[in-house]
């Protein structure tokens, strides 16, 4: 974990620097050895923190913390390190949560909206290249863009259902088994020692 921890904060300063030295949002924070920071910092805050015990308002407290770093008026490198550290710990700490806040993120909408939001994620970026390019060609593209939005819902909900669920569900019965298997060899459990 500490090589971990050592290899996210390089990657932030590797963005502090980039940023620093005058390069725009794109040229700094769409590469991915500046991204990875994020990424790391969230796996560093999962392995240092999925057994510990935290007061219940820690996980939302930090939760909107990490929201509240990641408006635009935050500058990039707080908001790609600290903003990102925030919000890995909140997730962290769900279980420690207290009971409101956790009953309301185990709500089953919340859940379905949280199965359903990769592929909804996948298919807002070509629906999001539509909605500019009819924002081009018309003046009043504005009103395009919740029918374009909605498409992009429905394609979503859609590729779930049909393409997602399958899948998931082939795989699971192929390599189920030894997903548990390996499951339980991470969380650093003693194997059982049956009784001869």
């Amino acid at each position: 974990m500490p090589s971990l921890l050592g290899i996210a904060l390089l990657f932030s300063l590797n963005g502090l620097v980039q940023y620093a030295s005058g390069l725009n949002y794109f040229e700094v924070y769409w590469r991915s050895d500046v991204r990875g920071a994020s990424i790391l910092l969230g796996a560093v805050a999962y392995l240092w923190l999925c057994n510990c015990s935290a007061p219940g308002w820690a996980p939302l407290a930090l939760g909107l913390t990490g929201l509240a770093l990641n408006v635009n008026v935050v500058p990039d490198p707080v908001k790609y390190s600290v903003g990102s550290a925030c919000l890995a710990a909140a997730v962290a700490l769900l279980p420690s949560a207290i009971g409101p806040a956790r009953s309301i993120l185990e709500s089953s909408p919340l859940l379905k909206l949280g199965q359903l939001s990769y592929s909804v994620y996948l298919w807002q970026e070509p629906f999001k290249l539509i909605d500019s390019l009819i924002k081009l060609r018309f003046d009043d593209g504005l009103a395009a863009t919740p029918v374009v939005l909605g498409i992009a819902l429905v394609c979503g909900v859609l590729s779930f259902r049909f393409i997602e669920q399958p899948a998931r569900h082939f795989l699971n019965q192929r390599w189920g088994a030894k997903a548990v298997q390996i499951r339980n060899i991470t969380r650093w459990e003693k194997p059982r020692q049956s009784k001869a």
